[in-house]
């Protein structure tokens, strides 16, 4: 997994031949009290709730765990 700071500016578009004003975001690094703040966050709540199963679901049997294609 892949984390980072989303930094909000404004910045101006040319779309069609017409200019506006909007805000973007750019990413950066986490801070270093932003990564321990993460850190312990997910080592609380543990692998398995980190983990998602697009269009398969774990089947969990005595001796092993598998994923079948929902």
């Amino acid at each position: 997994m892949n984390f980072g700071r989303r930094i909000g500016y404004d910045d101006i578009k040319n779309q069609n031949g017409k200019v506006r004003e909007c805000r973007d975001a750019s990413q950066d690094k986490l801070r270093a009290a932003e990564r321990i703040e993460l850190f312990s966050y997910l080592d609380k709540i543990g692998f398995a709730n980190r983990v998602i199963f697009r269009g398969a679901k774990p089947r969990v049997k005595p001796d092993r765990v598998t994923i079948e294609i929902c």
